[in-house]
């Protein structure tokens, strides 16, 4: 816990003049042998408090009571009731003790919970005034600032790609008053997105070209709104991938709402919404709501908690020539997911880990347990199944400007699932080399270890531009639950290669990968070479 000092606070000093005046306040000439001043407390006058009852306050002092008490036992009850406010947010609140007659037992202390006098808003060119003030609905002038709500609201709102805040407190030009001043740096809420990549598969194109909408200040609320659509360039009418997300900041109450939905036509591409791009892990339709809510920061660790629902309909059309059905059914899943995630960022390192388990709810049509095990569907599946999933990630600086960058990602069942909820590997952002998802089984693992070298363009005197060259090293490991006779019960591949990753700004991004498979686990050859590349234009 930060320690919070306070803005007064009482010494009871040992030199001979102190004491002699600390006597005469007390209307007794009696000094104790170790030359300190000692009388009886039987309780203690709080005056001044709004925030908090009497009952809280005289319950945090009554520790510090006594016959034979002594100025540092005020010191200490001074401490304790400053640390109420502080735990609660309130540390520029101020506990003063003045001149008193202590031979009555009874010590006086008045509470001055600072008000907020100004508030000053600069930088803010795209949003306006009543925008950032609703960010911090904590900060209001004439009220004592509550620092934990404030910095919360902070943290919510500069998970915003467009709007940046920061805010300090000085003295205020009034007395006993704070005054705030809030920094925005902000840019158009408005983003357009353009992405081509190799992701895709022979049937239906190695090419996807997709299109997002980004608009990051709805309503003038911060609501952020993302739209994308994603198709195969010489393959249009066969493949289509649509992504709506939605994302309400509720900085009332230190959370946040978010809302997806999803369609594919095909298994393979990626989906980009308000939290970050995602895999797809089988055609159909899927649809999500989910509430997070931001922890108090530990020290750096920024921590949050998140409860969530989730509807997959994984859509399968496998049929031989002249069948009119296919051989493998359509499944739905519903599973309600608790998570947990924070992070550490500064200049040298950056600490990422989630945590988070999946409950499915059978019910419904195509989502139980005899739907699963169905002719064509999973032997032993249950719709009842539990997954528990992990992600850690470790960016840490080296010397000359190289970096390292470490990370795990592993899923846990002791369920027997069906392929749309199995750990994929396989893909440009899991073991490259390897197409998207490419193997697929109940529980496993996937690590990556990559080194970025300096970057060229400022040693080319380019310094709009990055551009960092890339040696990596990546593995995957797969294990079955009931296996039939004729399945293996674990599989593992992994690759290694070069790359190079390209920036310009915050208007381009690239990145060029090749990779040789070390170990193909019967689906690829060992030595094997596959190029996997992304473009993205940002305007």
């Amino acid at each position: 816990m930060r320690k919070v000092t306070p803005f007064h606070r009482v010494r009871c000093r040992r030199d001979a003049a102190v004491a002699a005046v600390l006597c005469l306040l007390a209307g007794g000439p009696a000094l104790a042998g170790d030359n300190a001043v000692h009388f009886a407390i039987h309780n203690y006058q709080i005056e001044g408090s709004q925030l908090f009852s009497a009952a809280i306050l005289q319950r945090a002092v009554a520790p510090y009571t006594g016959t034979d008490a002594s100025f540092a036992l005020i010191e200490q009850a001074v401490a304790a009731l400053q640390q109420v406010y502080a735990d609660a947010g309130y540390s520029a609140t101020r506990i003063a003790i003045a001149p008193q007659d202590i031979t009555s037992g009874v010590i006086h202390l008045s509470v001055i919970e600072t008000p907020v006098g100004t508030v000053d808003i600069t930088g803010n060119q795209q949003v306006d005034s009543a925008n950032v003030r609703a960010t911090l609905p904590a900060l209001r002038e004439g009220q004592p600032p509550d620092l934990h709500a404030i910095g919360t609201g902070i943290r919510l709102a500069n998970d915003n790609y467009a709007k940046q805040t920061q805010i300090t407190f000085r003295q205020g030009a009034q007395p006993d008053t704070l005054d705030a001043t809030i920094k925005v740096a902000d840019a158009n809420p408005v983003r357009h997105v353009i992405s081509l990549d190799n992701t895709g598969t022979g049937p239906t194109g190695n090419y996807r070209l997709g299109y997002a909408f980004q608009h990051a200040n709805l309503f003038k609320r911060d609501q952020m709104l993302t739209a994308q659509y994603v198709t195969s360039p010489d393959h249009l009418r066969q493949v289509t991938i649509l992504g709506l997300s939605y994302h309400v900041p509720l900085y009332a109450y230190g959370g946040a709402i978010d809302l997806s939905a999803s369609h594919a036509n095909v298994s393979s591409g990626q989906v980009t919404t308000t939290a970050g791009s995602y895999a797809l892990s089988g055609s159909g339709d899927a649809a999500g709501i989910r509430y997070t809510q931001l922890l108090p920061r530990i020290v750096d660790w920024d921590q949050r908690v998140s409860a969530g629902v989730d509807y997959h309909a994984y859509r399968n059309d496998v049929r031989p020539d002249g069948a009119s059905s296919s051989l493998i059914p359509d499944l739905v899943t519903r599973p309600v997911t608790l998570s947990y995630a924070g992070f550490s960022r500064d200049v040298q390192r950056e600490w990422r880990a989630s945590f988070s388990l999946s409950q499915n709810l059978p019910g419904g049509v195509s989502n139980s347990t005899a739907d699963y095990q169905a002719p064509g569907g999973r032997a032993g599946a249950t719709a009842s199944f539990r997954i528990w999933r992990t992600s850690v990630f470790l960016r840490q600086s080296l010397p000359a400007d190289w970096q390292v960058q470490l990370q795990l990602n592993g899923q846990y069942s002791a369920d027997a699932l069906i392929s749309g909820e199995q750990f994929g590997v396989g893909g440009v952002d899991s073991v490259r080399g390897f197409n998207e998802r490419e193997v697929l089984n109940d529980y496993g693992y996937r690590t990556s270890v990559e080194f970025q070298g300096s970057n060229l363009g400022k040693a080319f005197g380019a310094a709009a531009w990055q551009v960092r060259p890339v040696l990596f090293h990546e593995t995957g490991r797969l294990w079955r639950n009931h296996p039939l006779p004729a399945e293996a019960h674990r599989s593992a591949i992994a690759s290694a290669g070069l790359g190079l990753r390209i920036a310009l700004d915050n208007s381009m991004q690239a990145r060029i990968d090749y990779a040789t498979v070390l170990q193909g686990a019967g689906i690829r050859p060992t030595g094997d070479r596959k190029i996997q590349a992304n473009f993205t234009l940002l305007f």
